[in-house]
């Protein structure tokens, strides 16, 4: 009974620790995550799947130790594969729609100009600025007096 126990623990801990990737991916849709750090969109759920998740696969794992020795490892280190799974699968979607997105022009006539100059600002339209991000659109600044 205990055994079942801990290894139920342990599977749910990776639920958890699965759980929280996607939380966090799907709060970074379009920017890629990193491996080594948090993303730049943490939601604070996202940080108790994962404290959760760790507990319970250590729970199970201190429980399935004296079964499995020093197996057991391989459970701790197996808790995070799927998670760093979605991390690649969410990278590789990010870049694939970033270099189909490159070429484009963009897709309203309010954008103007091409995709990859700053457009003329008049009133009325929208310009475009280059950040860190890629293109952004703002509002022209009116002159009119507003």
């Amino acid at each position: 009974m205990a055994t079942t126990a801990a290894w139920l623990s342990a599977i749910i801990g990776v639920g958890l620790l699965t759980w929280s990737v996607v939380v966090v991916s799907r709060a970074n849709a379009g920017d890629e995550l990193p491996y080594w750090t948090n993303a730049a969109r943490t939601p604070r759920r996202s940080m108790g799947l994962r404290v959760a998740g760790v507990a319970l696969v250590i729970l199970g794992t201190g429980l399935l130790s004296p079964t499995l020795s020093y197996w057991a490892v391989a459970i701790v280190v197996g808790a995070f594969l799927p998670g760093i799974a979605l991390m690649i699968w969410h990278n590789q979607a990010v870049s694939r729609m970033r270099r189909r997105d490159a070429g484009r022009m963009p897709a309203s006539p309010l954008a103007g100009g091409t995709a990859r100059g700053p457009a003329a600002s008049r009133a009325g339209e929208r310009r475009e600025s280059e950040g860190n991000f890629g293109v952004m659109l703002e509002p022209a600044r009116r002159s009119d007096g507003d």
